[in-house]
């Protein structure tokens, strides 16, 4: 798996990027997953992320993440379920690496949220991009059924990485 990092703020990210490999790669283990992926992270700050969720959700306030996913899943399905000939499809347009798409994070509302979930930093982090990662695979929570599902996999997931 290829991870690129767009860092847009002033703080340093070196040290959560072991623990973000690491989350990431725990979501692709828990979906069977053993494709070559590349997805992006960009770190921005409320304001930026405030701008894109009102630009792509209609939502003038800020978030914790933003997914972008690259593929289309058809409802009810999630990338494990791709067949072979559409990922050997995407690998060949994009020189050998399946891309599933952007997360963006804010780590201004990942703090807050950390404070108010009683969570360190580092763990609300890597929650949150595990949520991020299982939208880029498909998955949603805007029904509550899907949501059960999804919220139930990230947290089984954040387990395995044991980040306190």
């Amino acid at each position: 798996m290829d991870i690129f990092y767009d860092n847009r703020t002033n703080r340093n990210v070196t040290k959560v990027k072991t623990l973000i490999k690491k989350s990431l790669d725990e979501v692709l283990t828990y979906e069977g997953c053993n494709k070559d992926i590349e997805v992006s992270i960009s770190f921005v700050t409320d304001a930026e992320i405030k701008e894109l969720n009102k630009n792509y959700r209609g939502k003038n306030k800020s978030t914790d993440v933003l997914s972008f996913p690259m593929i289309d899943y058809n409802k009810g399905m999630f990338f494990k379920d791709l067949l072979d000939y559409e990922i050997t499809e995407q690998k060949e347009e994009g020189g050998g690496l399946i891309n599933l798409g952007d997360i963006v994070v804010s780590l201004d509302t990942i703090e807050r949220q950390a404070k108010d979930f009683n969570n360190t930093f580092e763990k609300e982090l890597c929650l949150m991009v595990i949520h991020s990662m299982l939208h880029l695979m498909g998955y949603d929570h805007m029904v509550k059924n899907e949501e059960k599902v999804m919220f139930a996999k990230q947290e089984e997931i954040l387990s395995k990485v044991k980040v306190k």
